[in-house]
């Protein structure tokens, strides 16, 4: 007779995907989604989207490279917001 495996599952810290940055702006019926999170203990996702689309998706292991995005996400966000581009209001 065997025990059953009772480890089948992750544990919990593993699963939990931090939000570390989210940014969502809108303009003329449009929307731009900005966001970095954990991943699953394997690096941080990085996300860019419009309308619904994905326009990047990476995932990094590496602290530098998300530093970089974030970078990168604060110069696109602040042209967006010189074009006109705001927060949703929320309801």
């Amino acid at each position: 007779m065997f025990t059953r495996c009772l480890h089948t599952r992750e544990p919990s810290w593993r699963n939990d995907r931090r939000l570390m940055f989210a940014k969502e702006l809108a303009h003329a019926g449009h929307t731009r989604k900005f966001s970095i999170q954990g991943a699953l203990a394997s690096g941080w996702e990085v996300r860019d989207e419009q309308d619904n689309r994905i326009l990047k998706q990476v995932r990094y292991t590496d602290w530098h490279r998300v530093e970089r995005a974030l970078s990168m996400f604060a110069l696109q966000i602040e042209a967006l917001e010189e074009e006109g581009w705001v927060a949703p209001l929320t309801r």
